[in-house]
């Protein structure tokens, strides 16, 4: 137990989906997908692309997919998607939108079992 946080807890958070590997590598192997081509940009490292995947339990195609195209929904009652081709500055800053949420999520989920661990009931107050 490190700071009242279970052993399986702790592994948990480094080896979130696999045995082997976890969501932390996965933000890192995201962060070093790089794209190239016009809109839609295409990804140049696949293997890396592939790799992240697979540390987040997701199909290749999906990722690579979701990297290069942008979802716009329009109106709200009979709302429709359109998928937006993304030129390789803007995959970038999807890619870079993913791995900030991923790494913020997992974050918060490390707080949050440190104070349970810690008994701490409430918000932290700085006053």
């Amino acid at each position: 137990i490190l700071l009242g946080v279970k052993l399986n807890s702790q592994h948990f958070i480094f080896f979130f989906y696999s045995k082997t590997a976890g969501i932390i590598a996965a933000i890192l192997h995201i962060g070093n997908i790089r794209f190239e081509g016009d809109a839609p940009a295409r990804v140049s490292n696949k293997d890396t692309l592939d790799f992240a995947a697979y540390l987040l339990g997701l199909d290749p195609s999906t990722l690579a997919e979701a990297l290069v195209h942008r979802a716009i929904q329009t109106g709200s009652a009979r709302a429709s998607v359109y998928s937006v081709p993304q030129n390789p500055d803007q995959a970038s800053g999807i890619r870079d939108a993913l791995a900030k949420a991923l790494y913020e999520r997992i974050f918060d989920w490390l707080v949050h079992r440190i104070n349970v661990a810690l008994g701490s009931r409430g918000k932290f107050n700085s006053s």
